[in-house]
């Protein structure tokens, strides 16, 4: 082929019938853009793993595992998840109390006057 001359046109596009396909996601072009993961574990895997490190509440939120010196075991994370949710029943419980101390004062402005 000379080096001058233009390359011959393209007649038809390529088909992604053709393409070679992903073990990932069977009948769909290996594109790694959308492959779809088949088990849970590997869409966790993946999950975190696209997660930035610079992520200031991801970054909390490790730094915060890591203050608790857990060891990863079923039972740990279990307890791990009800531990939260008893934190936060229990902060929520403290702002509600709050605001109900904050209504008694505004109920007693109100009625005073």
């Amino acid at each position: 082929m000379n080096p001058n001359s233009a390359p011959p046109p393209l007649t038809s596009l390529p088909s992604f019938k053709d393409a070679p396909q992903s073990p990932l996601t069977p009948g769909t072009p290996g594109t790694p853009g959308t492959l779809r993961n088949l088990n849970p574990f590997s869409s966790k895997v993946t999950a975190v793993l696209s997660t930035s490190f610079a992520d200031a509440e991801f970054s909390d939120a490790l730094s915060l595992l890591d203050a608790r010196r857990l060891v990863n075991t079923p039972d740990t994370r279990r307890q791990l998840r009800l531990d939260l949710q008893k934190e936060l029943i229990d902060s929520n419980g403290d702002i509600i109390s709050q605001f109900g101390k904050v209504a008694e004062v505004g109920y007693k402005i109100l009625i005073l006057p």
